[in-house]
Parts: C-alpha cells; sequence; structure tokens
C-alpha cells in the first residue's frame, strides 16, 4: 500500500504546484465576522489572494451572507434570505452578537459590490452562487464591471453544476470549479474521478473543489489532475491536514484561518 502511495506520489508531481494558494473562507472570519467587507480587508492586509463569499439574490440586490442559520445567530433575524430587504441591511448587525459586540460596534450586512470593491490589484474573489436564476449571471458581470475588475479576478464555485453551465453558457471567460463532498462508499470514490471530470467538461467548469478532504488520497487527486484539471479543497483547518494536501499538490486550500496558514507554511515546500 505505501509502494502505490508512494507511485501515485512520484507520478503526481508533474501535474502539481509547489505552493497551493490559500483561500480565506468567508473572508478572514477568525478575525471578523463572516462575509463582511471587514473579514475580506483583513484577509487582503494579510497578503491573502483569494477571498471567499456567498452571494444571494435579494430583494435587496446581491448580498452577501452564508444563510440563514448565519443570519439568525449572529444579528438574531429569523428572516429568510430571500426577504432581505434595503432597510434590513441599513439595520442588521453582523457584531450584534457574543462572539464580536466587545471587537466590533456595527458590521453591516454587504452588497456583492461593497465586496468587489474591496478586491485589490492581484486579488481574486472566489463567489460561491446561492439562488441561482437566469438574472444572477448578469447581475455579476455588471457589478464585477461596476467594480473595474478583471475576469480573471473572479473564481466562481457552485455546488449547483447547472448554474455553472448556466453561467458559463451567458459570459465567456470566467473560471469557474464544480463544488462537492466526496465520499467513500463500498470500496469506490462518490463521484469517482472520471465521475468529476466528465461532469466538469460537461458544464464547462476547469476542475473540482472538494470537500472532506480527509479521505482523498493521492490517486483521487491525480485521476483529475491528469486531465488537466485544476484541484481545490475546502475546508480546511489543521496544519496536518494542510500539509498533507499540499504534498498531495492540490492548488487550492480554503481554510477559516488563511492568514494562519499562509504565516505557518510561508515558504513550505512540496515533500
Amino acid at each position: 500500500m505505501k509502494f502505490f502511495a508512494f507511485l501515485f506520489a512520484s507520478m503526481f508531481s508533474a501535474y502539481a504546484y509547489s505552493q497551493p494558494v490559500i483561500i480565506a473562507h468567508r473572508g478572514d472570519n477568525k478575525y471578523a465576522p463572516e462575509n463582511s467587507v471587514e473579514a475580506a480587508e483583513i484577509a487582503w492586509k494579510n497578503g491573502i489572494k483569494f477571498v471567499e463569499c456567498d452571494i444571494y439574490e435579494t430583494p435587496a440586490g446581491m448580498v452577501c451572507i452564508h444563510g440563514k442559520s448565519e443570519l439568525k445567530s449572529l444579528t438574531g433575524c429569523a428572516k429568510e434570505i430571500s426577504e432581505l430587504t434595503a432597510e434590513d441591511l441599513k439595520n442588521l448587525n453582523l457584531a450584534d452578537n457574543a462572539k464580536w459586540k466587545e471587537k466590533y460596534a456595527i458590521v453591516r450586512i454587504p452588497t456583492l459590490s461593497d465586496i468587489m470593491a474591496t478586491v485589490p490589484s492581484g486579488g481574486t474573489l472566489v463567489l460561491e452562487m446561492k439562488s441561482y436564476s437566469p438574472s444572477y449571471a448578469k447581475k455579476v458581470d455588471e457589478a464585477r464591471e461596476a467594480a473595474g475588475l478583471e475576469k480573471e479576478q473572479v473564481l466562481l464555485i457552485s455546488f449547483n453544476a447547472e448554474a455553472i453551465k448556466s453561467f458559463n453558457a451567458r459570459y465567456k471567460g470566467y473560471k469557474s470549479l464544480w463544488l462537492y463532498s466526496v465520499r467513500f462508499e463500498n470500496g469506490k470514490y462518490i463521484p469517482t474521478p472520471e465521475e468529476a471530470v466528465k461532469k466538469c467538461r460537461e458544464i464547462g467548469a476547469a476542475g473540482v473543489n472538494v470537500g472532506n478532504s480527509g479521505i482523498i488520497g493521492a490517486d483521487y487527486i491525480y485521476s483529475v489532475k491528469k486531465t488537466g484539471m485544476n484541484f481545490y479543497v475546502w475546508t480546511v483547518n489543521t496544519r496536518d491536514e494542510f500539509r498533507r494536501l499540499i504534498n498531495l499538490g492540490v492548488d487550492g486550500i480554503t481554510t477559516d484561518f488563511a492568514s494562519d496558514m499562509a504565516k505557518i507554511f510561508a515558504g513550505y515546500k512540496k515533500r
């Protein structure tokens, strides 16, 4: 077994980067409320080049927030995300909770335009598409143009494969990754690497963004990357798993501790 792991790692090295990009999950949310302008700005300030956020279509516009549970725990608001109004964005406070109220007085729920305005030159906004509709892609593209960002500065991700396919059909030039969480059942991965690659090709994605990384071995990553597809993972918060994935040659790692991990693994080389 060790021999095969070594063999795969050796074969894989030709396809691997020495250092994957580090993606700040919902901004650098260790230091500020997740999905906030403050969390994004801390990540950029600390040299993180990729910041991830969740974007919903709402009556208030394109809004950056993860889900109803986050809205409730951070602001005390029990509304559905789809019910958020412009008035809510003016009044709700992401720091109105025990975790953040001593550090921040007021943190507002940002719009997509607010988040895009934080992206520096050389930065990439990783945009998880939520509540996708036919108008979603148009609104993202318009917000990007208004912010003065290049298409290369927006990386689209979604669990909804059809959303990726629809977006790519409407607007060319964006890079996208298919999000999923891999399982291992009855002696095989679900989906298999071959199935994942096939799906990516069908929807026009540049690669995968895989959860449950702890069960993924070098064979799975190699099988995807040898086809030219990118291999990203989420959400990795331990040093040992971070190190293991760097050694396996993944292209990007999403983490809740982006600034910390960047310092820990600065200059680290794949072994």
